[in-house]
Order: structure tokens, then sequence, then C-alpha cells
């Protein structure tokens, strides 16, 4: 199929403009500072303008990367755009899709679950399922889901089950035909200017589109789409706008309304306690959302006709919530307010300082050439580490070969990496799970340790990776190293 694809971008704006002081986007800005949360984009779009938006060195605001449960989010859109086209019904029972994966005994509770269960965690599982699937012994998730205890009539009881959206994405493969990302392509990513495939650009090569998929290569559905902050906004804005984008209609007004709507109650406290729709989330004020782990948020605020995107590697997010809605949301104004150059100056400064990581600089200038074997680092053979002033190469050697990733002192390199272990970085991945990474690297000698910082920007982990060479250890550290720290013997 040939696929109508235009680049679409937002125009930008100040945030006096389109009635929102530049002192309190600031005020947001520097609160996350002051914590400490590890913030790696920002984005502020009101009617249809950006007023702010920020990526933290050394990501890009383009950089496609996975952004964990946000993925329920464009789950949920292929359905209602499958709802719409009379493909399926919320109302379609589960095993109604697959005949041929169903267990010896199918159980009343399994037999009554349908479609909109599946979507509003209501699929009557008392515990998450995922785990389940992830580890079924023959990669074949379907069957392991429906094989899992449904102790609840479905439609009583919330749990949150991220193999629910990977069902959905198995009934999308089973109606359509395709993926759940192909299916999207026509109808969702095209008309949004959002891009499958790679292209290359002045700064180097920018990423289409991605989604991790099971072992029988069925999208994961409750995780694992790789999209930009710019692309969340795209998505953000369809239901904000009630199904609308730019003047086309993406899926209908009736969807946009149901899936933001409250259809089961879930517990927590604050912005936890909202009420959860159709892969998306009720928020305090009116608002929805959708998340994902670590910090990343999509957030329609329809008063405001507004959409904040944010991307960070940090669970604090109730805190990042408060925060907006103390310093930013009560200063929403109808009308434009006048131009203030000083403070969108300082506004427009922090957005462009603000950093995540910061490159390594300094040390002395080392020509090394070294290769060590390790002792237990999933399946690496050996690393073979080479320095050249103010150059380094980290390799990987697999049994199936070997990975580079380059790094620069004083700055940052980006190298990508073909059939890279995601599992090194990454949660909810089984050891096996191969991925084209990219990451950004720096590096500096401190005397005779070699200090690595590491930030797969396709992703929201990095790790810091320093080599005593006296000690003969290399000790990683990072939110995806167990207990966020290892040591690793070198020989």
């Amino acid at each position: 199929m040939k696929h109508d694809f235009r680049e679409f971008d937002f125009p930008r704006a100040s945030p006096e403009s389109e009635g929102i002081p530049s002192g309190a986007i600031n005020a947001y800005l520097d609160r996350m500072k002051e914590l400490g949360i590890g913030i790696q984009g920002f984005i502020l779009m009101r009617r249809g303008n950006i007023v702010s938006e920020m990526a933290a060195s050394p990501y890009k605001i383009t950089d496609r990367r996975h952004v964990y449960s946000i993925s329920k989010s464009w789950c949920g859109a292929a359905i209602g755009i499958a709802r719409d086209e009379g493909l399926i019904s919320l109302y379609d029972k589960v095993i109604s899709f697959f005949p041929d994966k169903l267990p010896e005994t199918v159980s009343e509770n399994l037999s009554l679950m349908t479609v909109a269960d599946l979507l509003s965690m209501s699929s009557g599982h008392e515990t998450d399922s995922t785990g389940a699937c992830l580890n079924s012994p023959d990669g074949d998730w379907v069957k392991t889901y429906l094989a899992y205890e449904v102790k609840y009539r479905p439609g009583t009881h919330w749990c949150y089950d991220s193999a629910n959206q990977y069902m959905l994405c198995a009934i999308i493969e089973r109606v359509a035909g395709v993926s759940a990302l192909e299916y999207l392509r026509p109808r969702l990513l095209n008309p949004l200017g959002i891009r499958c495939e790679d292209v290359k650009t002045d700064s180097g090569i920018e990423r289409g589109v991605e989604w991790d998929r099971c072992p029988q290569g069925i999208c994961e559905g409750g995780w694992g789409i790789h999209v930009s902050p710019l692309d969340m906004l795209k998505l953000g804005s369809v239901y904000l706008n009630d199904g609308m984008f730019n003047g086309k209609r993406i899926f209908s007004r009736d969807w946009a309304r149901r899936a933001s709507a409250y259809h089961t109650e879930n517990s927590g406290t604050a912005d936890w306690s909202q009420g959860y729709g159709y892969t998306l989330w009720r928020c305090q004020h009116q608002c929805f959302r959708g998340d994902g782990a670590y910090g990343q948020l999509m957030v329609a605020l329809p008063e405001q006709e507004a959409v904040w995107i944010q991307t960070a590697e940090d669970n604090r997010f109730q805190d990042a919530m408060d925060a907006f809605w103390e310093l930013v949301y009560p200063h929403f104004n109808r009308s434009a307010l006048p131009e203030n150059e000083a403070a969108l100056s300082e506004l427009r400064k922090t957005e462009q300082s603000f950093e995540f990581q910061t490159a390594l600089c300094g040390g002395e200038e080392k020509d090394f050439d070294g290769e060590y074997k390790v002792e237990g680092l999933m399946d690496v053979e050996k690393l073979i580490i080479k320095t050249e002033g103010r150059k380094a190469a980290l390799s990987f050697v697999f049994p199936d070969g070997t990975r580079t990733i380059w790094a620069v002192n004083g700055g940052w390199r980006r190298t990508f990496i073909e059939n890279f272990p995601s599992a090194l970085y990454e949660w909810m991945l089984r050891p096996e799970s191969r991925r084209r990474a990219e990451a950004a690297a720096t590096f500096k000698w401190e005397g005779n340790r070699l200090c690595f910082k590491i930030q797969f920007v396709d992703s929201p982990h990095g790790q810091s990776l320093v080599f005593d060479f006296d000690k003969k250890v290399m000790t990683a550290s990072g939110t995806a190293v167990p207990d966020g720290k290892r040591e690793y013997r070198l020989s």
C-alpha cells in the first residue's frame, strides 16, 4: 500500500499570546530542577500553538524513544478506529477472536470478557498477567493470557494489566490482517505527519516510529512503542479535539469522548484516584492523560484547550503533577496577555540550558587498548575498550557479533547499534530481547579509572560504567541495573 505522508509541525508562539505567563512555565521547570526530577523533554501547547518546548541534553525533541505505558493510548486509538470502521464492537467477546488459542476448559468469566473490559482494565484478573505472558515457555502470549485465571466477573473488578492491551493488538491483527502499527500507519500516523521510516537529516538520522513485538510478531500493546514528545503531542491533540487533527477526522467524536470518560474506579490518591477510561486515565480538574513508567506524560486539559507533554526518568509522577497544578494550571487566561520580553527571555534560556545528564569533561588524554572478559553480564563474552585522545570506543562482544558504542570527552557522540540486547538497559524485557538501539555517550579518565556515561536516547534509561583497572572491576549504575548498582569482575 502506498502511504500518503506529509510532514506536519505545530506553529510556535509566546506563552503570553496564548494567555499564559512565561514566568509560570519557568517556575514549573525550576521546580523540577529543585526537586531533582529527571525531565528529558517538555512541551506545552495551547490552542494549536506550542508555547514552550525543551529537550534536556543529550536528548532531542524528535528522539523516538520507548514511552512505556503511553503505548496503551496508541493501542486504544487503533481500537477506536477499528470500531469506527466496523471491524470490531466494544461488546465482542475476546474468545471469539482466538478459537485456536483457547484453553481446554473455558471458564464462564473468560467467556464473558469483552473488548471494553480489556480497554478499561476490568478483564476480571486478580493480578497482572503480563509477567506470565513474558515468561511463556513457548512464546505464545495469547495462549498464556487466555489460560490465566479470570477470578472476577469481567467489568466488576479493576486490575492494571498491561497484557490487556497486548490482547487488543492481537485482536487488531486478527481482524485487519496487519500489525497494529501497520494498521495505524495510513489511518493515524501518516495523517498526523508521523514517520515510520528512518530519514537522514542535517543533524543525523531521524528514526521512524517502532513498536516492539512479542516472539510471534504481535505489537506488545501495553508497552513497547517508540515515539517522540512531538508525536505524543499530536496524539494528545487528537483526543483533545474530539478526534480531529489539522482539519481531518482521525477517529469519531464518540470514540474520543468514550475513551477519555470515566469507566472504572481505581485505587490511589490525587491523580491516581480519578478513574480509568479506555487506555486513558482521568486526572484532577476534569483533565485526562496517558502515562508511562518513569514519568512519561501526555495530559489533555480540555477547559484550557491545552496539551502538556513530559518525558522523564523519574517515578515521582505525583510530584510533577502537583507542581503543574500549583504553578501553571491557575495561570491559564482566556485572553492574550501583554508580552513580557524579560520573562520570555528567561524561559527560553531555561529551555535551552536544561540538561538531563552532563557530559564528562577533562581528565587525562590516554591512548589505551584492552580486552576483558566480564563475569555475569548477560551473554557478553568480552569487552574491548579503546581510547585515543578525546575519542573512545566501547565494544560488547556477543556470540553473534560485536556492537560498539562511540564516545567523546567534553560532549556526546551518538551511535546506532543494530540488534542490541535492550534488556541491558530497560525493564519488562526478556534476556534474549534485541533491538536497534541509539546511544549517546561521553567519557573521561580519572587516573587509572575510565568512566563512561551512556544514555540510550531511544529510551528513558542510561548507565554509568566505571572501569577500575587497578581493582579489575567494572561498576555499572542506573535505574535498570539491579539495586541501582552492580560490580562485575574483569579478567
